[in-house]
């Protein structure tokens, strides 16, 4: 799914020589907003006015300062990251890779300690990185090798990482707790990508009109860089929809709930005790005293499903039983 984003400008990877790299170790609990890192952090960071990327786990705090402060895209990513969540599962040790310039990443008990580009490195310079940092072993990546971790890791990066990488001034609680923060459910694997088009079309497209708008009337003057940033607003929900009218397909989850609940009529004794979606199969569990053939054979009509078998049933003491149907939905 990055690829995708990466595809459409929703998300952008900031390289390795293009930012800056601190780790900072927290107390327990400890929450951080932007606000509270730029002000004890910032005076750390090489550039003048950079953005600064945090992500959060745990008691590790890991802060990349960047070159550009604006960028058009909902989700900037480091690089040294996006290798990092790649690598974090390997043994510690001195990753290097051999790029122009050469990037190199230092993993310790599972955690990036350090990560930065050199023009050249040699002997000495590894021997003095192990002794710094008391690691004794070192991996060296062609540039092909490079290229290959860095798709693999592109195509394996996990959507529940995004929400730490979200950049937006409009609403960014309401944004994260609406969108970003729901990724781990399974019924909103099928409608996250929906969601996050309409609502920010609907809901964020008219905030931004009306503070544009807004800022227009009081500053004349400056009706230009206003003008410019309503166009670039419009762009990005342009790309959001040919992302989805290109890529995404998926069956409409509300009909496919309306048929699930109308394979029960009024007359029969029976009712649904509990529906499960992951990805484009569902769990359905019905508890009746009649024969599951009957609901059996009514699943099977409906349009939606590929293939219906009954996975299990298991009966309590008063004669009701529970009915676990294995439902595969239909590719469009």
């Amino acid at each position: 799914m990055l690829e995708l984003f990466l595809k459409y400008k929703i998300a952008k990877i900031v390289p390795m020589q293009e930012s800056f790299f601190y780790a900072s170790s927290l107390p327990k609990n400890i929450k951080l907003s932007q606000e509270l890192v730029a002000l004890n952090y910032e005076k750390l960071s090489p550039f003048s006015n950079p953005l600064i990327i945090t992500y959060l786990q745990e008691k590790e705090l890991y802060i990349w300062f960047t070159k550009t402060k604006q960028y058009d895209e909902l989700f900037i990513i480091p690089e040294a990251f996006l290798f990092f969540s790649l690598l974090k599962k390997e043994n510690d040790g001195i990753y290097i890779f051999e790029t122009v310039p050469k990037k190199i990443l230092i993993l310790k008990d599972h955690k990036l300690v350090a990560s930065f580009t050199t023009v050249e490195s040699n002997e000495t310079e590894l021997r003095i990185l192990k002794n710094e940092y008391q690691i004794n072993d070192s991996f060296i990546y062609s540039q092909e090798k490079t290229q290959q971790k860095l798709l693999l890791a592109k195509k394996q990066f996990p959507l529940s990482e995004l929400r730490q990488f979200l950049r937006i001034s409009l609403d960014k609680a309401a944004f994260k707790n609406f969108v970003i923060e729901k990724l781990t459910y399974p019924i909103i694997s099928i409608l996250m990508i929906y969601m996050l088009v309409s609502y920010s079309q609907s809901y964020f497209m008219e905030k931004k009109v009306e503070s544009l708008t807004q800022e227009y009337q009081a500053l004349k003057s400056k009706n230009i860089k206003i003008k410019k940033a309503i166009r670039n607003y419009n762009n990005n929900v342009e790309r959001y929809e040919i992302f989805v009218q290109e890529e995404l397909h998926f069956q409409d989850p509300y009909k496919i709930l309306y048929e699930m609940y109308n394979i029960i009529k009024k007359k029969d004794k029976a009712h649904i005790k509990s529906i499960e979606i992951t990805n484009n199969n569902i769990r359905l569990l019905i508890e009746t005293k009649e024969d599951a053939i009957k609901y059996l054979n009514r699943l099977n009509k409906v349009q939606y499903f590929k293939s219906v078998i009954i996975q299990g049933s298991h009966k309590k003491k008063s004669g009701i039983k529970t009915i676990i149907f294995f439902i595969e939905m239909k590719d469009l």
